[in-house]
């Protein structure tokens, strides 16, 4: 088999698994109607709940996934169902892979269900020759331009959640996170590290170890 014939046969694999991954949320959203939430009242999330809060504990229970990955793993099949048929489709034919599926079924979550219509209009048709990172580049310029009130809002609430957490990694370094920070501001990182240096000096030197 020759280079060209190696590539090939590689992307022709990766069309397999896109085919079977998608035919899979096809099945996983049909499991999913047929147990219908019975709750009046759907308790908190951070996606929509569709389906009863125990099919996730038997599709974890089959797939050995956790109950959040498995609870992720239905609602992202409904809402392809649902909603997103265009990208389901996509996905089934080879166009798209996992990663760039979750990345247009997750920024669904966020809009309408017309304004879903109108998202997967937008990024779609690119969607196959775009990276990832350039995909979700395009679902914010889709988002911004469909819902900019509501971005506004996500915006402002995510504000109230930046902060920067200073830790030891247990291998005698430090780690510096940046949680919610706006793209390109690393403001207050520069004040919070000197002083986790010196909590880690003392450590350090308590500890016997060479200080950083």
């Amino acid at each position: 088999m020759s280079d060209a014939e190696l590539i090939d046969a590689v992307v022709g694999f990766e069309r397999v698994a896109a085919w079977a991954g998608a035919r899979q949320a096809a099945l996983l959203a049909e499991f999913a109607r047929r147990r219908p939430d019975d709750d009046s009242q759907p308790t908190r999330s951070d996606v929509p709940s569709r389906c009863s809060e125990f099919a996730s504990d038997e599709i974890g229970l089959a797939l050995r996934l956790s109950r959040t990955t498995a609870s992720n793993r239905l609602v992202m099949a409904q809402v392809l169902v649902a909603e997103l048929p265009g990208t389901l489709a996509a996905w089934e034919a080879g166009q798209l892979d996992v990663l760039k599926v979750r990345a247009i079924t997750e920024a669904s979550y966020l809009l309408t269900s017309e304004q879903v219509t109108v998202l997967e209009a937008r990024v779609l048709p690119r969607a196959g020759q775009q990276t990832v990172s350039q995909l979700r580049a395009a679902i914010a310029r889709a988002v911004l331009a469909i819902d900019p009130d509501g971005a506004e809002a996500r915006y402002r609430e995510r504000r109230k959640d930046r902060r920067v957490v200073v830790s030891p990694d247990g291998e005698g370094h430090g780690l510096v996170v940046g949680a919610a920070l706006r793209a390109g501001c690393h403001c207050g990182i520069p004040a919070v590290v000197p002083a986790g240096q010196e909590v880690w000096r003392r450590r350090s030197t308590r500890d016997g170890r060479p200080p950083c």
